[in-house]
């Protein structure tokens, strides 16, 4: 059995990295599902976690990083790691007025 020592930090065994070369020009592009533009804004949205199960016991804000398109704003579900439900009473804004008001 070997001992650690202050000098001696335990081995750490390496990691192979593969080494991929990806011809980026050669895969397809990801299109807005709504308009079909091609760029996307970082966006967070909110997952609101109530005190019974929250691991702290108090209620709390998750956040959630996914984007948006950057023509007309729309979310895809593609882009989210679990369905995004938008409560019918959320008042929809133009893409303008959130840049706007975001920078």
């Amino acid at each position: 059995m070997s001992r650690r020592t202050k000098n001696h930090p335990p081995e750490v065994p390496e990691i192979p990295q593969a080494n991929v070369n990806i011809d980026l020009s050669s895969t397809p592009n990801i299109v807005c599902d709504e308009c079909g533009y091609f760029a996307f804004l970082p966006v967070v949205t909110f997952k609101q976690i109530s005190a019974i199960v929250s691991p702290t016991g108090k209620a709390g804000l998750v956040p959630v990083p996914t984007y948006m398109c950057a023509q007309c704003g729309f979310i895809s579900p593609k882009m989210m790691p679990f369905p995004l439900v938008i409560p019918e009473e959320a008042e929809e804004k133009p893409l303008s007025s959130i840049i706007q008001t975001s920078i």
